[in-house]
């Protein structure tokens, strides 16, 4: 049965369970976000379109929460992650309007043309030559195993992004579990196991 006594939040762009008692008062007190995390089933959603509003000039937003607390907001979701300029200088261009329709969303946005698309992780194997990425694109079946020279945290439950390059190589677009900014390291497809890893390392040299 649902209380009528609370009035509900009617705030455009707010999550269902938003409590910022905007119904009241006509404006925004707080702001309660839900994040579902990044898995196949919750990363469609997050290319409709903002899932936030800035809690400074109201416009539509995407909001990426932090492990540790706290979050960020960005006007374009994916690579190059362009932060709202009410909390980074200089401005930034949004594909979406205010109101959180895209523009001409038809058109490819910077992510998509730079060739990044959205990953999802199966497994992360952490091994004494570097780590071992498997995992999957979001439309695309074919299972990659990204091998890096170095010890990556990767916090899963953040978007990941991977693009392919030229020669054998890719990159890896992720946010770290111990910091807040995303960070890209390069990676190379078809990595299995830990010879793979001292293979490459010794081609590096």
């Amino acid at each position: 049965m649902k209380d009528f006594g609370a009035m509900a939040c009617n705030g455009n762009n707010h999550a269902d369970n938003c409590q910022c008692n905007f119904g009241k008062s006509g404006r925004a007190t707080t702001r309660s976000f839900v994040w579902k995390g990044w898995k196949p089933k919750s990363v469609q959603g997050y290319f409709t379109g903002p899932n936030a509003t800035c809690p400074e000039c109201r416009k539509a937003v995407f909001y990426i929460p932090f492990k540790a607390g706290g979050g960020a907001y960005f006007d374009m979701f994916g690579p190059p992650w362009p932060k709202h300029p009410c909390t980074n200088n200089p401005p930034q261009y949004s594909p979406y309007t205010t109101s959180g329709k895209p523009k001409l969303r038809s058109l490819p946005t910077t992510f998509e043309k730079d060739g990044w698309f959205p990953f999802i992780a199966r497994n992360v194997e952490r091994l004494a030559s570097g780590t071992i990425v498997h995992g999957v694109g979001l439309e695309n079946p074919t299972i990659f195993h990204l091998g890096a020279l170095t010890d990556l945290m990767i916090d899963l439950t953040r978007p990941i992004f991977v693009r392919l390059l030229p020669y054998n190589r890719a990159q890896m677009d992720f946010f770290p579990i111990d910091r807040t900014d995303p960070s890209t390291v390069d990676v190379f497809p078809d990595c299995l196991n830990d010879l793979d890893l001292l293979l490459l390392r010794a081609q590096k040299q």
